[in-house]
């Protein structure tokens, strides 16, 4: 078998529409999956900054922030 009947054979099974169906078949359901774990693995940035900020947002006393003014006057380091 010569090289040029190789490649003829080649060519043509490439050429084939079950070949051609099989390939758009793979790329679809590599897209598909690809797109389905990037939805489900990661957090969005939005979501993650809301909850900081709303656990954050939790007032302090009138007593916290006094102590907290009378330890920064002592000037202790921890």
């Amino acid at each position: 078998m010569g090289s040029l009947s190789l490649f003829e054979i080649v060519v043509s099974v490439l050429k084939s529409w079950q070949v051609i169906a099989a390939t758009i078949v793979i790329i679809l359901f590599i897209y598909l999956v690809l797109r389905v774990t990037r939805k489900y693995h990661r957090p969005s940035m939005k979501k993650t900054k809301i909850k900081k900020d709303k656990s954050k947002s939790v007032k302090k006393t009138n007593e916290e922030t006094a102590e907290e003014v009378i330890e920064d006057d002592l000037g202790l380091e921890e």
